[in-house]
């Protein structure tokens, strides 16, 4: 077995399992107070509701960079989602898979985000990206 194949395959489980676990934690857990931060980010997109301080009080999901976009567009599944914050923690988004299909080069994501901005208010949307013949992914 080649120790640098085993790096690679541990760092991969570990970043899924970071975009992952804040996902699915969709109930409060005890001792936390109102509901729990993806289904207030839904509601407060839904609603285009302000920021009003809302994503400075996410600490702990991930940032989002580049390189975990790009691994949460190639394992994709239907229903899978990822959380993140970004721009020094004034923004905060949830996607969650909602098609999978092939494109004329290969895979493609299609995804619901919902996500907040301070003093930009919440908002919700739909995007697509498509894996191109080089291997990149290009927003259709």
């Amino acid at each position: 077995m080649n120790p640098r194949n085993t790096g690679a395959r541990a760092m991969r489980r570990l970043c899924a399992a970071a975009l992952m676990m804040p996902a699915l934690a969709v109930q409060p857990s005890h001792g936390q107070a109102g509901p729990d931060p993806v289904s207030e980010l839904i509601r407060k997109a839904e609603a285009k509701e302000p920021d009003n301080g809302f994503c400075a009080r996410i600490t702990d999901w991930p940032a989002g960079t580049r390189e975990t976009y790009i691994y949460f567009l190639g394992v994709a599944v239907l229903g899978f989602g990822k959380v993140n914050r970004f721009q020094n923690n004034t923004h905060c988004q949830f996607d969650r898979v909602t098609e999978i299909y092939s494109g004329p080069s290969g895979k493609c994501v299609r995804y619901t985000w919902w996500a907040c901005a301070t003093d930009k208010g919440c908002a919700s949307g739909s995007d697509a990206d498509c894996r191109m013949p080089h291997g990149d992914w290009k927003r259709q």
